[in-house]
């Protein structure tokens, strides 16, 4: 495939692929595993995304930072005991379908090969796509189509890892009066703007498509799209120190905000439907 002169191949030592794009509008880097992104940056503008320092991108294992794809399963709503968490899509090598760039802002369009899951754990005749168009703004679009002759079900996120200066500085706006879950109990309501003060595992039903992100230094918009469900996450202390590829005060540094399909939002596809879930996050310069 050709690419533009605004997007370069590279790969890690550990022999992973990916993508550099340096355009008119924005520097990203795209994994092919996973069809993660995992560094967006508008130009004249901070970096969006958190990504571990200590991450080593070994084949086969999750990226630990950016933005990984869960599916056809969200965190441990899976059909067996011995089946990954979140799924198999972030761990999966991905074909690279298409790149373009589009007056500086790049589009690329990714697709799971059939297999990818163990047909064991997923009998479904199904295609998975992921299409970004990175610019000013980020957009990620998961779609999902069922291309067998039998309905079926499944959950997935976006599992959006954000950079901030200091947790104890931020706040999530756009949740207030929305319902969540939290370590199996719940449902609570949520009252005012969301705070990270311990540990918070959080999966809300929200139907506001718009959430900002205050990180004390600047707004950051999050649009979903397809979703009607998000998780919010950071595992402070204790659990930093137990998660891999993770520095023990990595918290402090990010903060997750997924677009999602959990629980009662988990998607049903009919025989030739699609479903796309879709996350868009870019600097905001006021709250919209």
């Amino acid at each position: 495939m050709s690419l533009p002169p605004s997007v370069t191949l590279g790969r890690t030592p550990s022999d992973l692929a990916y993508l550099d794009i340096d355009s008119a509008l924005c520097q990203a880097r795209v994994f092919l595993q996973g069809a993660q992104l995992v560094h967006f940056q508008p130009k004249g503008l901070k970096p969006l995304l958190w990504l571990s320092p200590l991450e080593d991108f070994a084949r086969g294992r999750a990226i630990r930072g950016g933005v990984p794809v869960c599916w056809p399963w969200f965190g441990n709503n899976k059909p067996a005991a011995e089946a990954p968490a979140h799924g198999y899509a972030r761990t999966s090598e991905w074909q690279l379908v298409d790149v373009e760039d589009q007056d500086g802002e790049i589009v690329i369009e990714l697709a799971l090969p059939a297999g990818a899951v163990p047909e064991a754990y997923w009998p479904h005749a199904s295609e998975l796509t992921m299409v970004m168009v990175l610019g000013k703004r980020a957009r990620l679009v998961l779609s999902t189509d069922n291309t067998g002759t039998a309905p079926f079900t499944f959950t997935q996120a976006l599992h959006s890892y954000f950079a901030v200066p200091d947790i104890n500085q931020v706040s999530v706006r756009g949740l207030a009066g929305s319902h969540y879950l939290e370590f199996d109990e719940g449902p609570f309501e949520q009252q005012g703007p969301a705070v990270v003060r311990q540990e918070v595992d959080r999966m809300y039903s929200v139907e506001k498509p718009l959430q900002h992100i205050d990180t004390g230094e600047g707004l950051i918009a999050v649009a979903r799209e397809g979703s009607h469900s998000l998780v919010l996450w950071n595992p402070w202390v204790e659990k930093a120190k137990a998660l891999g590829q993770f520095p023990d005060d990595g918290f402090k540094t990010m903060v997750c905000l997924e677009a999602a399909n959990i629980q009662a939002d988990a998607v049903t596809l009919a025989p030739g439907e699609r479903h796309s879930l879709v996350t868009e996050f870019y600097w905001a310069s006021s709250q919209d």
